[in-house]
């Protein structure tokens, strides 16, 4: 959902990364106020125009950085009063999102739908652009930002691990030399939240993440899991692991 500077400056936040524009800057913010919000994406043109965008999780904010990137940047100081929900049919698309094309556009509905029409989402983008709702999704995946949270590069490689039966796939930044667990450390998730019901943590799960190694190409990755829910990171430090109340 569209946010104001208000919500930035009155939000406790930690800068994750910023990426450099040629005309402005983009940021993802972790948002430690908002458990229903807990990212923050701002797009600053110049010294006037900014955007500022409440997401529910990295998914959406990974959309809505995808979206800014690929943006023209011509004209940004109209485009916090153009960029926001619409219900109108056919919906007034910015001028810097329409003229990259449908794959753009479609991102950009995805991001802008009111509350309203959240239902069959992929169904009214579909029928609005005017193409199938697989190419919907294709246009989502191909324009959501995959750089790399650390340094904000672009310069990714994923690979996928085989450790004892399962796969892990990793994200590795040629730039930083890190890597990352894909989606559960470029989503910053940790081990203790919430999962889906059929990956839920269970009580069995253990207090302290195990050491697992993974290659790839003769390259060695180190990795830490729960053994019993298959939780998988390559960022240890960054998680409470504490024991399961």
């Amino acid at each position: 959902m569209k946010g104001t500077e208000e919500h930035l400056e009155n939000a406790t936040a930690e800068e994750i990364v910023s990426i450099e524009k040629r005309f402005g800057k983009i940021e993802l913010y972790r948002n430690y106020s908002s458990e229903d919000l807990p990212f923050i994406v701002r797009y600053t043109g110049g010294s006037t125009s900014s955007l500022v965008w409440l997401c529910e999780n990295m998914q959406k904010a990974r959309l809505v950085i995808g979206v800014l990137d690929k943006m023209n940047e011509f004209g940004v100081e109209d485009l916090a009063d153009e960029f926001g929900e619409y219900e109108s049919t056919p919906p007034m698309i910015p001028v810097q999102i329409a003229t990259k094309g449908n794959e753009l556009i479609a991102s950009y509905l995805k991001l802008t739908l009111s509350d309203g029409m959240l239902s069959r989402c992929r169904e009214r983008v579909a029928d609005t652009v005017g193409v199938s709702k697989n190419t919907v999704s294709n246009y989502w995946n191909r324009t959501r930002w995959d750089g790399c949270v650390e340094c904000g590069s672009e310069k990714t490689e994923r690979k996928t691990l085989v450790i004892d039966r399962d796969e892990v796939e990793l994200c590795e930044c040629w730039e930083c030399d890190t890597y990352k667990v894909m989606p559960e450390d470029a989503q910053l998730a940790t081990h203790d939240e919430k999962k889906p019901e059929s990956t839920k943590r269970r009580s069995n799960c253990v207090d302290e993440l195990e050491p697992a190694i993974g290659v790839h190409d003769g390259d060695e990755f180190q990795l830490w899991c729960c053994v019993n829910c298959g939780f998988y990171t390559a960022d240890k430090d960054r998680h409470d692991i504490g024991a399961v109340q």
